[in-house]
């Protein structure tokens, strides 16, 4: 019997992977890409099928949220797609189409009762999403739909949070109007009132804040209870990255190598690369860390900070991980453009004559934008993105995590 039920899971492994595959399916899911909705029909009334998934896992839902593709969406919700189906990251069409900033589709999408608290692997939420773009709308309607407006992602950040990060003294208004807990800390202990006084001199947001009640966590020592537990995911596709030349820290001939591909603006970025500077440490020989780039358009000092840190480990990879270190305990002060950069060159005591050429020569923006196509043709919208001997972890995950994913690597090596 035991055989028997192994057989059919593996026939209907092979069913499934077969269907997925079929010129139908495939035609549909690039249709969808086009956003040609007539082809769309065609193929869906000779059979293919609205829950098949490329390879990153994406239903042909999830890849018309990202277009905003409102008929192209409804067409598939009428012929049985699933309204909170998933991609490998766990994002949900929601999800995506208002990190697209597709504020109508996702009011029909909610109309058509889509899960407004449903978290990607991240930890981010719609409502998260909203407040990170700054779409106050779309905001006021997932809370009006039951968004939990307290909700934390994986950094223990919640959206008031993220509001804050902004400067948005109007949404930050909002969302405490709307129940925000102002005391709430993130997985650090800081409350956002912290947070906005540790990145600056926002006297219009701090007076806000001091008069909703709002504390300094580190001070009152509060300590995050927040039940926040990512569902790792660990790909077991195989991704082979170009690494030769590239920067890296540890143990060069090491038996793991970790690629990090990061975002010198990005704030999920500060915590993945402490968490992977910790297992450098703790895996002492055993790990080997290289750094790759992948900027995201809407983090315009990116793009300059990576070109930065290139061009400085160029002269001096230690103080490369220096400027590395520098800017994600500073991330801040990325917003004061050029002058920044050009101050914490100079306080690193390099060549800043030198450095300029270098930038100035287009062979490094030529390397960081093959780190992005690189990081394109993987699949990869998100940062930090790592690769642990060839395996992808995807997102900021908690040490232990990490950690548990290089054990399972280090423990293929030995089999």
């Amino acid at each position: 019997m035991r055989i028997r039920i192994v057989l059919l899971c593996i026939l209907y492994l092979l069913l499934t992977l077969t269907a997925d595959a079929s010129p139908r399916n495939q035609a549909l899911l690039q249709a969808v890409r086009m956003g040609d909705d007539i082809k769309v029909e065609q193929l869906l009334n000779s059979g293919a099928a609205t829950d098949i998934r490329d390879q990153w896992g994406k239903q042909p839902i999830i890849i018309a949220a990202a277009r905003g593709d409102i008929a192209i969406v409804q067409l598939l919700l009428s012929r049985g797609a699933k309204i909170n189906a998933r991609d490998n990251w766990q994002r949900t069409p929601l999800i995506t189409a208002v990190q697209n900033n597709c504020t109508w589709l996702a009011d029909i999408l909610i109309h058509r009762g889509a899960d407004v608290n449903l978290a990607a692997n991240n930890g981010i939420n719609a409502l998260i999403a909203a407040v990170q773009r700054g779409n106050a709308s779309a905001a006021n309607m997932l809370l009006a739909a039951g968004a939990k407006v307290n909700a934390g992602d994986i950094m223990g950040w919640t959206p008031l949070m993220w509001g804050a990060k902004r400067g948005d003294v109007y949404l930050v208004e909002f969302l405490i109007d709307a129940g925000a807990d102002v005391n709430l800390v993130d997985n650090d202990g800081k409350t956002v009132l912290d947070q906005v006084k540790e990145r600056g001199n926002n006297q219009k947001m701090i007076k806000l804040l001091n008069s909703r009640g709002a504390v300094s966590g580190l001070s009152a020592g509060y300590i995050y209870t927040g039940v926040q537990t990512p569902s790792i995911y660990f790909s077991d596709k195989k991704f082979l990255p170009v690494i030769n030349g590239r920067v890296s820290k540890g143990n060069l001939n090491a038996p793991v190598t970790i690629v990090e591909y990061t975002d010198l603006q990005c704030p999920y970025c500060i915590s993945g690369a402490k968490t992977a500077d910790e297992v450098v440490e703790r895996y002492e020989g055993q790990v080997k860390l290289v750094l790759k780039h992948l900027p995201l358009e809407f983090h315009t000092a990116a793009m300059p900070a990576a070109l930065y840190f290139e061009a400085i480990a160029e002269q001096n990879v230690d103080k490369a991980w220096q400027f590395y270190s520098r800017i994600f305990a500073e991330q801040h002060r990325l917003k004061e453009g050029e002058q920044y950069l050009q101050q914490v060159v100079a306080e690193l005591a390099l060549d800043m004559q030198a450095l300029s050429r270098v930038i100035a020569s287009h062979e490094l923006k030529a390397r960081i934008e093959a780190d992005i196509a690189e990081a394109d043709s993987f699949g990869f919208d998100g940062v930090p993105v790592f690769i642990i001997n060839g395996r992808m972890l995807d997102g900021a995950y908690p040490l232990n995590e990490f950690c548990r994913a290089v054990d399972e690597a280090i423990t293929n090596l030995n089999q």
